[in-house]
């Protein structure tokens, strides 16, 4: 494994815990962005009527959940991935269900890829600051 596949897994593994943190399925005694995440969750409900914030909630438990060091690595085990020029990937993410373009989005990442990404006005919020 690469040490940029390593780097982008340890960002996702932090964003994992913040992800737990968050739902309330763990604790931290690190101070983490949790009050921006809630606004960003707010707004997202705003915007979009389909999302409420249990379909919210349920979508960031289920990716914090995802998002651990073995987990990645299990998942990321399958695949070949070497060094090489990265590619851009244009992503153009769907507002119909909250979170539902970050698949995508890690999948790019984690292959070394560099994503392009047109956001749904409809989910732009949430997703910009689960990046942030």
């Amino acid at each position: 494994m690469s040490v940029l596949t390593k780097t982008i897994i340890d960002s996702f593994c932090r964003l994992g815990k913040l992800l737990r943190v968050y739902t309330g399925v763990e604790s931290s005694p690190e101070e983490l962005p949790v009050e921006r995440l809630r606004i960003a969750v707010g707004k997202a409900c705003e915007a979009n009527p389909w999302f409420t914030k249990d379909h919210v909630h349920t979508a960031l438990k289920n990716w914090g959940e995802l998002l651990t060091k073995d987990g990645l690595e299990a998942w990321l085990a399958h695949y070949d991935i070497t060094d090489k020029k990265p590619k851009r990937v244009a992503l153009i993410m769907a507002g119909n269900i909250p979170m539902v373009g970050f698949h995508d989005l890690l999948a790019v990442l984690c292959t070394g890829n560099t994503a392009l990404l047109k956001f749904s006005s409809k989910d732009a919020m949430l997703l910009h600051e689960i990046i942030d």
